[in-house]
């Protein structure tokens, strides 16, 4: 059984620069959650209350480095959308999709809730507007998805490749922010795992999207509802 890891990466940062050289280096595909309004044409931080813990946004020339990955919506403005009202709600969500589509000329498939928050409205909103799956946050001490595609939980971007082998688990999605490689060593680890992980012939490396997709066809081809492990 070959085991599809889905890496994702949240904000669109001036740090991604260096993980996308890594993704270059290998040939590998992301999938990175991106909020259009926020970028500007100079670095802006990703949280004023703390950026040298944050980061800083990538500026808008900067955004075209994602195009040969899987960009998804983080909503418009980064809003936690279950305090907003549903037709908040449908704007931000809306928006976001448009615009991104335009701007990197690809359909956006995926949806990252802001902070891990979704709720039965912002769920219902998302799939009128056209969304395929909504993300949550990285988790880090439990397996918790069941293949609920509008809550897919992933798992913490530092999860070492032997133990998702160990899983014994057809899918896997791993998450987070650049912000979070704060020393030398995270980045030594995050290219070691690319490196392993692009070269073990029992795992492919894939973007969120095509492992949505993928789980969504073999279902149709199912007896049950639900893909049983």
């Amino acid at each position: 059984m070959t085991m599809l890891i889905a890496t994702s990466w949240d904000d669109g940062l001036e740090s991604d620069r260096r993980l996308l050289e890594i993704l270059e280096k290998y040939q590998i595909r992301a999938s990175f959650a991106l909020t259009p309004q926020r970028h500007q044409t100079a670095c802006v931080p990703n949280d004023i209350r703390d950026t040298a813990a944050y980061g800083w946004l990538m500026p808008l020339d900067g955004l075209k480095l994602y195009q040969p990955h899987d960009v998804c919506s983080h909503t418009t403005n980064h809003r936690e959308q279950t305090l907003l009202a549903e037709t908040q709600i449908y704007e931000d969500l809306y928006q976001s999709k448009l615009q991104l589509a335009d701007m990197f000329q690809q359909e956006i498939f995926g949806l990252v809730w802001p902070y891990g928050c979704s709720n039965n409205t912002t769920k219902n909103v998302a799939q009128r507007v056209g969304y395929l799956y909504g993300r949550a946050t990285a988790n880090r001490l439990s397996w918790p998805w069941n293949l609920e595609f509008w809550d897919v939980v992933p798992l913490f971007w530092r999860t070492e490749l032997s133990i998702l082998l160990d899983l014994a688990r057809p899918y896997v999605v791993l998450a987070g922010h650049t912000y979070e490689l704060r020393k030398e060593a995270d980045w030594e680890y995050l290219e070691r795992f690319y490196r392993e992980a692009s070269q073990d012939s029992r795992c492919c490396l894939v973007t969120m999207t095509e492992l949505v997709q993928t789980i969504q066809g073999n279902q149709q081809h199912e007896p049950s509802p639900r893909i049983q492990f």
